[in-house]
């Protein structure tokens, strides 16, 4: 899919393209309406009206009216059926702009890195989207409003000029002053609005933030110390609210006034030409219905300066921060990745988190076909780091990792992770059924293949138990299992996968010695020829690995089998000598 544009107007033009017909014929009926209502309508209400007041008392009046009142009758039918299409029309439109809006939005969305997801709330950038996606057809209504109201001014103002230039005169000095008026107000609401819609989005992710930290909350007793965080954003969104609304009834006030002076200059004018014989009852009658329907038609749309600006204003905040270019793409000549053993090579890699020293200098790191390697250290010293950066969850500052000697920078981000299979410590899972979230390792598996690989990860153990099974509902991020229910979940997943590389991230840490010895069984399996890079403090996960690399500030201090290493006077021979429990002693600091 190619990339939305970053600018409104383009991007609202993207989303109205598949159905510009629609979107034409909607133009088409909006001018129908202005000719109708401005033109049509007051011009045999005229006629109608000379009629009263040349015929009234005479013979052969009610013949002489019926034409006109027929006619007057018929375009009250056409403007009713003109509206009836554009409806039709809008149903056709709006509901196919909200609908691609939202999923050329996501699509953009889900593409971007992992930094993008650690800057900002999920329940921000998910408000963001549905304001971008609703305000696009707020926008398209209020323009179609616009646009009616501007080609009925248009008309209106030939209709007076062929009656007289002095009714046209002030019908356009009154309309070009009320829309300088209403600019010189639009200007500090447009930067208003955007002020408020940016309060407003940071407090739905504070929401959904807190929401999602429920557990937290209840635990540390800290109930009263979330709603005096939030009553404070609340408070400030609300000030930013009330500017806005003040600045609307200035706005509002300065509108009625010259509302009021148009009317009078109107009335004043009508009088006087009258009194010289210059207009007619029905020309007076005409003119009067005009003036009135200007009056309507722009009244209406000053009530839609607002809504528009505050769904403008939404619609290009939420577009600048989700239609930002993506910082990992697929090379112009991406292929996909093709497998011959799962050989991985580091080759001269450095790295640095943003606004951070650098993890990596120039690493050189090889590990074999079908090797099975694990990493030990302390927090921070590059173990997650390492693995991240083999799935391309951020981009290298130098050097290249190759798998089977294809530059990973060279390959299709989707076969890349279609061939690498991670179990993370921090194991989340979708609000679906259990069998939806093991089947999402393999979306075409049969559902005696989701219960096999749930067998093979000692899943069944605990499915089985539950009245639904396996339709059993999780939870948001599977609040509803344990831990360790999670991460053999993790591990069914990966096991249907069935990719070439896997990586293991703390896989068993949450599972009880009974549990952890099934998985450790199962995980033999899944770890026959493939190759597996392993980050764990249990020894019993290390065990049975080909090499172990020992981090320490980024850099490989030891690498060598286990036996080896626990042979030798050895960093990892003493982690070992200090462990209690079955772990590695580790300092609490951020990876």
């Amino acid at each position: 899919m190619t990339p939305i544009p970053a600018e409104l107007p383009r991007f609202l033009w993207h989303c109205i393209k598949p159905q510009k017909w629609h979107a034409l014929a909607i133009v088409l009926t909006a001018l129908i309406c202005a000719l109708l209502r401005n033109l049509a309508g007051p011009y045999f209400y005229r006629q109608i009206v000379d009629g009263v007041a040349h015929l009234g008392g005479q013979a052969g009046m009610v013949r002489a009216l019926v034409p006109p009142a027929l006619i007057f009758l018929g375009m009250l039918l056409s403007e009713s059926i003109n509206f009836r299409v554009t409806d039709w029309l809008m149903k056709r439109l709006l509901p196919a702009v909200r609908q691609r809006a939202s999923l050329l939005l996501f699509w953009h969305l889900q593409h971007h890195s992992s930094r993008m997801f650690q800057d900002n709330y999920a329940g921000s950038l998910t408000n963001k989207l549905f304001d971008v996606s609703n305000g696009a057809v707020s926008v398209l209504e209020k323009t179609d409003q616009a646009l009616t109201g501007c080609a009925s001014l248009l008309i209106a103002v030939l209709a007076m000029l062929n009656v007289h230039p002095a009714f046209a005169a002030i019908l356009l000095t009154w309309a070009v002053a009320f829309v300088l008026i209403s600019a010189c107000f639009l200007r500090t609401l447009s930067q208003l609005s955007l002020a408020y819609s940016e309060a407003n989005s940071a407090l739905v992710g504070r929401v959904v933030d807190a929401v999602a930290n429920i557990a937290n909350i209840r635990l540390f007793a800290r109930h009263r110390h979330e709603y005096g965080r939030l009553e404070q954003l609340v408070g400030a969104n609300t000030e930013q609210d009330r500017n806005v609304r003040r600045k609307v009834a200035q706005m509002r006030w300065a509108q009625d006034a010259s509302l009021l002076v148009f009317t009078g200059a109107m009335l004043a004018a009508l009088i006087h030409l009258a009194e010289q014989g210059k207009v007619g009852a029905g020309d007076f009658a005409m003119l009067l219905t005009i003036a009135f329907l200007c009056m309507q038609q722009l009244w209406s749309l000053a009530d839609q300066f607002v809504p528009f600006n505050e769904a403008w204003n939404k619609c290009r905040q939420g577009l600048a921060a989700i239609a930002m270019p993506h910082d990992i793409v697929d090379a112009p000549d991406a292929k996909p990745l093709t497998m011959n053993g799962g050989r991985i090579a580091f080759e001269a890699v450095s790295f640095a988190y943003q606004g951070r020293q650098l993890i990596f200098d120039r690493k050189n790191v090889v590990i074999g076909a079908g090797q099975k390697v694990g990493l030990v250290g302390a927090s921070g010293s590059g173990k997650t780091t390492l693995a991240n950066l083999l799935v391309r969850a951020f981009e290298l500052d130098g050097g290249c990792i190759r798998i089977d000697g294809q530059d990973i920078a060279g390959v299709t981000l989707e076969s890349l992770c279609r061939n690498i299979a991670v179990i993370s410590q921090d194991t989340s899972l979708f609000h679906r059924s259990l069998m939806e979230n093991i089947r999402y390792g393999r979306l075409d598996a049969s559902d005696a293949e989701v219960m096999a690989a749930a067998r093979l990860a000692h899943c069944d153990e605990f499915i089985e138990r539950l009245p639904q099974r396996y339709q059993t509902m999780v939870g948001d991020r599977g609040i509803k299992l344990s831990g360790g229910q999670r991460q053999r979940i993790a591990i069914a997943r990966a096991i249907l996968k069935d990719a070439s590389i896997l990586v293991l991230d703390e896989a068993t840490s949450a599972l009880d010695t009974h549990t952890e010895h099934h998985v450790q069984q199962a995980l033999q399996a899944l770890l026959s020829n493939r190759t597996t890079i392993v980050i764990a403090h249990r020894l019993s996960t290390l065990a049975q690995m080909d090499r172990v690399l020992v981090f320490e500030h980024g850099r490989i201090v030891e690498d060598g089998t286990v036996a080896a290493l626990l042979a030798s006077d050895t960093r990892f021979a003493a982690m070992c000598r200090l462990q209690a429990g079955g772990f590695l002693p580790d300092p609490v600091v951020l990876e």
